[in-house]
């Protein structure tokens, strides 16, 4: 076994827990100059969604019309809503001390890190001590038969009920139920 899939394996917890805060963002793009335009955030607790908060974000730029296409938020959606600055004071609030959990975790903290990094704020979530949890790296482990790790595809393939949608609140609504089966499974068979 190599080094890297060494550091992997022993990086997953025994058990994962139950109360945790599913994240999503959609973006401008996936560069190193793309902002947020939408952040939403489930808090759930052994399964059951105890609330939920989502909000666009002025990116104070434009949003270019091929991303446009994919999730739908448009220059004129996001005139007025709170800037990153404001957005990223309320997301802190929301996800507190809690264990993060979210589809392709690296993506979305990133885009966390360079909205923060641009206006000057700490980030709300570090990625150390195991406080976010990636439901893209879990799923590996836990259903290695599906074969494919894509959000659209697990939830097609294990059946989740919640459809993503390329909106925050949808793909954090899926994430969530997916997260649940993969601890469903995690707890029957330790990895």
């Amino acid at each position: 076994m190599s080094d890297r899939a060494r550091r992997s394996r022993s990086a997953l917890p025994d058990v994962l827990p139950g109360a945790v805060c599913v994240l999503d963002t959609e973006t401008t793009g996936l560069g190193r100059d793309a902002r947020i335009v939408e952040i939403a955030v489930i808090a759930l607790v052994d399964g059951e969604i105890q609330s939920e908060w989502s909000t666009l974000v002025d990116p104070e730029t434009h949003i270019p019309r091929e991303v446009v296409r994919i999730h739908g938020i448009t220059d004129r959606m996001v005139r007025g809503a709170p800037t990153a600055n404001v957005a990223l004071t309320m997301l802190r609030r929301k996800i507190v001390d809690n264990v993060v959990v979210a589809h392709n975790a690296s993506f979305d903290l990133r885009m966390l890190a360079q909205d923060c990094e641009r206006t000057g704020q700490p980030a709300p979530i570090a990625s150390v001590d195991g406080r976010v949890l990636c439901t893209m790296r879990l799923a590996r482990r836990a259903f290695p038969e599906v074969g494919g790790y894509g959000l659209a595809r697990l939830v097609s393939a294990l059946e989740i009920s919640a459809r993503p949608a390329h909106r925050a609140i949808a793909d954090a609504r899926a994430t969530a139920e997916l997260y649940e089966r993969i601890r469903q499974r995690w707890s029957e068979r330790l990895p």
